[in-house]
């Protein structure tokens, strides 16, 4: 498998919310079943509240994708996740 780029950045919204505290939210998205060794120690650094993972998991059905499960395995221990699957990813 081919090295994926990876870019990070940090967007800081302000909501008028009745909030008890800051929420720091980590946002992945199109990963397409490729699972960059960078980004685990980069979620583990940043301490997020919780991650989201938008769109385009896996390119094939998440049980065809053995690192994107184990990766998924690993991201729960550091925070809530959430992810939604697609009709692909599903399968």
């Amino acid at each position: 498998m081919g090295e994926v780029e990876l870019g990070m950045k940090t967007v800081n919204y302000v909501l008028n919310a009745p909030l008890s505290k800051n929420y720091k939210i980590a946002l992945l998205a199109d990963m397409h079943s490729k699972v960059n060794p960078r980004i685990l120690p980069m979620l583990q650094s940043n301490n997020p509240d919780m991650i989201c993972i938008v769109g385009d998991l896996c390119n094939t059905s998440l049980s065809e994708s053995p690192m994107v499960k184990e990766f998924l395995r690993e991201i729960v221990g550091i925070a809530p996740t959430f992810f939604h699957l697609d009709t692909t990813t599903a399968n």
